[in-house]
């Protein structure tokens, strides 16, 4: 009896049993083969990769959140069960709509809740991954251009600095002014004119001598002056160029007196009372054979004559140097029938263009020197006959014409204008110290310190020129031999 109510009661329970496992199905979906499944009530979480909607995954995800039944199962659509969890799923609605955006036709497959949350972590993964790659490639390419627009800004700065400061330093070396003006002179151009008396620079410049050449041999650093004798250039005064902090100075040095004339021997010979004997221009000027002299580099004073254009005509203020008009007993290269006192082939005009030119000028100053159409004819000679006259000549440095120096334009005085009558000392020039110990005759007296000075134009017969004495008024009976003064003229552009 009792084995029988214990059968009845396992039948019992077993058919309890029977009953809870026919539960009734879910709904069923299609695939995308046109297979059906069915969905429990107690259902997890399940993708198909056929054309499943966004909503219908929102819904699943809600319903397997709200079931929690335990031993459900899920029929695949290959007919096969997976039996889940009673574990919650996890709640990815929100994260999953925002952040999967794929197709996933490509394959089904079916998967748990918590499969569903391992895939969705990992293509959300991928995605952060991708976005914050492609955050740090648009922040890197936004630093890099940045840094590359501002390197490239710096480079075009440096390059427009560089260029600007080049250019401001070319026009700086081309354009400063190479003159001074005061009043009415100017400051243009250097040459030896004083003597040097400071006593710790003829100290230092005696250093400098070395040894002194002779006829008979040279001596490295000075540079002979090829002064006339006989007619004949010769070794037997010379000079030497010392720079010392920054200024410059000319030593010279002779072991024989020039003569009066460059085509003669004897010494300018004037008579010293004092000393009751002949002596020669040099050594009447305080200068004597074998000894050095120096003399500073100083700026050459001009009178302004005229302005037109804007060029200045201009004449040297002192007779800066000294010259014979023409140095040789023949001309050199002139054609037959020129006389000796031509012009156009004079060994002043030589010097004047060659050597004082490029002595006493720098290249920048010489650029602003004008070339100038210089007249030689009869009018401006003030002679009667065209045989002595020569052609224009195409000069950078010439003499004044007889015609300039009587010109009132210019402001100089009537011709042959003495004291007595007209201003004839505005034509008067004083001897530098260095021309004087070159050979140049200062006077003394009345007219102390002043010298006689060559003009350009030729007197009317076979060996004279014209030039202007040291009263201011006007000789013509010179030899062209002679040593006189040099007074430089030119045109500038201003």
């Amino acid at each position: 009896m009792k084995s029988t109510f214990v059968r009845l009661i396992a039948i019992f329970l077993l058919l309890v049993f029977v009953l809870t496992a026919c539960t009734v199905k879910g709904p069923s979906y299609e695939t995308s083969e046109g297979s059906t499944f069915e969905e429990p009530t107690e259902v997890t979480t399940k993708e198909t990769t056929g054309e499943a909607t966004e909503e219908t995954t929102e819904e699943t995800t809600e319903e397997t959140t709200e079931e929690k039944s335990m031993g459900t199962t899920v029929e695949s659509t290959e007919g096969s069960t997976v039996e889940t969890t009673k574990e919650p799923a996890e709640d990815l609605t929100e994260d999953f709509t925002e952040d999967f955006t794929e197709d996933l036709t490509e394959e089904p497959i079916t998967e748990t809740t918590e499969g569903v949350s391992e895939d969705t972590s990992v293509d959300t993964s991928e995605e952060t991954t991708e976005d914050v790659t492609e955050k740090t490639v648009k922040e890197t390419t936004e630093e890099s251009t940045e840094n590359t627009t501002e390197e490239t800004t710096e480079n075009i700065t440096k390059e427009t600095t560089e260029e600007t400061t080049a250019e401001t330093v070319e026009e700086t070396t081309e354009a400063p002014l190479q003159y001074t003006v005061d009043g009415k002179y100017i400051y243009f151009g250097q040459y030896p004119q004083k003597d040097v008396t400071d006593a710790t620079i003829l100290e230092m410049l005696e250093d400098e001598i070395g040894a002194t050449p002779s006829p008979e041999y040279s001596v490295e650093g000075w540079t002979s002056f090829g002064a006339y004798m006989n007619g004949i250039a010769q070794d037997y005064m010379w000079y030497k160029d010392v720079v010392i902090d920054g200024e410059m100075y000319r030593g010279i040095y002779f072991v024989s007196y020039r003569p009066k004339e460059s085509v003669g021997s004897e010494p300018n010979q004037y008579y010293d009372t004092n000393e009751e004997r002949y002596i020669s221009s040099q050594e009447r000027n305080g200068y004597v054979t074998e000894n050095v002299y120096w003399f500073k580099y100083e700026p050459i004073k001009w009178v302004v004559l005229a302005q037109e254009n804007g060029c200045a005509f201009l004449v040297c203020a002192s007779i800066i140097d000294g010259a014979s008009y023409q140095a040789n007993t023949a001309l050199e290269g002139a054609p037959e029938g020129k006389y000796i006192n031509s012009y156009e082939y004079s060994t002043v005009r030589a010097w004047l263009n060659n050597d004082f030119y490029n002595t006493a000028f720098t290249p920048l100053q010489q650029a602003i020197i004008q070339t100038t159409d210089v007249r030689n004819d009869i009018v401006s000679a003030a002679i009667n006959s065209s045989a002595y006259a020569s052609p224009n000549t195409q000069d950078k440095v010439f003499l004044l014409s007889h015609e300039e120096v009587n010109n009132k334009d210019y402001g100089f005085p009537d011709e042959y204008g003495y004291d007595g009558g007209t201003h004839s000392y505005l034509r008067r020039r004083s001897v530098t110290r260095y021309a004087r110990a070159i050979g140049v005759l200062s006077y003394t007296g009345t007219y102390v310190g002043c010298g006689d000075w060559w003009l350009r134009s030729p007197k009317a017969s076979l060996s004279c020129a014209k030039t202007v004495q040291n009263t201011g008024g006007l000789f013509s009976q010179i030899s062209v031999h002679e040593y006189l003064g040099v007074v430089p003229a030119l045109w500038i552009k201003l």
